[in-house]
């Protein structure tokens, strides 16, 4: 199904998730939030490394 990503300071996953949530109960919509972190990006390794 439809999916939303918030991109957040750790610090405010939480407040983030269950506004989100509380949006999503008014509209009648259920919803679940899964909080997760973001990653370091993309790292190249060399040949040797593969």
């Amino acid at each position: 199904g439809p999916a939303i990503v918030a991109a957040c300071r750790k610090d405010r996953r939480r407040a983030i998730a269950a506004a989100m949530l509380d949006a999503f109960a008014d509209a009648g919509i259920e919803a679940r939030a899964y909080q997760t972190r973001i990653g370091r990006g993309a790292t190249v390794l060399a040949d040797h490394e593969r």
